[in-house]
C-alpha cells in the first residue's frame, strides 16, 4: 500500500521513514551548529525566569538540553519519532532522567497517511524531561493531556522546520495549499495553531517565544503587525522583537530551513525572537 508524496508519486512506509530519519539527520547538524555559536543560549537566555516549559518542535534534543541545563522543566513535543529517538539519546548521555512516549501508529492509505495516537500515561516529578511524540494540530488526546497538567509558564517554538512528507492534504484542514512549493505558509498554519495553543495553556503573564529566520531586520514592524494579527485571536499580546544575526562556523554549515538550507548569499540572515504575554 502506497503513500502519495505532494507530487503525486507513491511513496512506501519505508521510504517515508527514511525522509525522517533525513529530516533528523540534517537537523542534528544544523542544531550542533546553533549550540556551537551560543544561538540557543540568546533563546533561552529571554524565557530564564519561566521556569515550566512547553517546548513545540523536540528536534534532536540541543535546544531542550539547554533548557534543562538551565533548571526549566520541560515537556516537548515533536511529530517525528526518528527526531525524538535521537533527542533521548542526546539528554540521557548528558545525564538527564529521560522519559521518550511512543504514541503513534502510522495507518498508510491510497491518498496519503494518518497517525492515530494512544494515550498518556506518565508521572511528571519522575523525570527532568518528558518527550512526547504528537502533532499539535490534529491530536486531541494530547491537547486534553496538556489543559490537564496547565499551567504553564511558557510555551516556546524555536526554529520550526517543515518535513518533507508531512500530510496527505491540508485542504482537509481548511486551508488549501502546497506544502512542497510554499513551506512558509505550512509555518505559518502552524504558528497560528501554537498561539491558540499558548492562549490555552499558559497562565496569567505567562509567555509564548517564537524564534524563526529573517533576512533582514528591517522588517521589525511589518514583523511586528503580522504576530500581532495573529495574536489577535486570543488574549496573547507580542510586546518584544530581538534580532540576532545568525553566525555560523568556518565549516559553512547552513541553517536549515523546510526541506533543504538557507542560501547566504549577499543577505545576512537574522534569528527573530518575538515574545508574547498572556493577559
Amino acid at each position: 500500500m502506497g503513500n502519495c508524496r505532494n507530487d503525486g508519486v507513491e511513496m512506501n512506509k519505508d521510504e517515508f521513514t527514511n525522509s525522517r530519519l533525513g529530516y533528523a539527520n540534517k537537523w542534528a547538524t544544523s542544531s550542533k551548529e546553533l549550540d556551537r555559536e551560543g544561538h540557543y543560549v540568546w533563546m533561552e537566555l529571554m524565557i530564564r525566569e519561566y521556569r515550566k516549559v512547553l517546548e513545540i518542535g523536540t528536534g534532536v534534543g540541543r535546544s531542550t538540553k539547554k533548557l534543562i541545563e538551565n533548571g526549566h522543566k520541560v515537556i516537548s513535543i515533536d511529530e517525528n519519532l526518528e527526531c525524538l529517538t535521537q533527542a533521548e539519546k542526546e539528554l540521557s548521555n548528558a545525564g538527564f532522567n529521560v522519559i521518550l512516549i511512543k504514541r503513534g501508529n502510522i495507518i498508510v492509505t491510497n491518498e496519503g497517511y494518518s497517525i492515530e495516537y494512544d494515550n498518556i500515561e506518565v508521572n511528571l516529578d519522575s523525570y527532568d524531561v518528558i518527550l512526547i511524540e504528537g502533532d499539535i494540530y490534529s491530536d486531541a488526546i494530547l491537547e486534553f493531556w496538556l489543559k490537564t497538567i496547565k499551567p504553564f509558564d511558557a510555551v516556546i517554538c524555536w526554529l520550526m522546520g517543515v518535513q518533507k512528507f508531512k500530510d496527505k492534504d491540508l485542504s482537509l484542514r481548511t486551508y488549501s495549499f502546497n506544502l512542497k512549493t510554499n513551506p512558509g505558509n505550512y509555518r505559518l498554519f502552524i504558528q497560528n495553531r501554537v498561539y491558540e495553543l499558548a492562549d490555552n495553556l499558559l497562565r496569567t503573564s505567562g509567555i509564548l517565544q517564537i524564534v524563526d529566520r529573517v533576512t533582514t531586520k528591517e522588517y521589525e514592524v511589518l514583523l511586528c503587525d503580522a504576530h500581532q494579527a495573529q495574536a489577535s485571536v486570543t488574549s496573547l499580546d507580542v510586546k518584544k522583537i530581538d534580532f540576532r544575526l545568525y553566525t555560523h562556523s568556518s565549516e559553512g554549515v547552513l541553517l536549515m530551513d523546510n526541506y533543504g538550507e538557507l542560501s547566504f548569499g549577499q543577505n545576512d540572515i537574522y534569528l527573530a525572537s518575538i515574545i508574547s504575554r498572556k493577559e
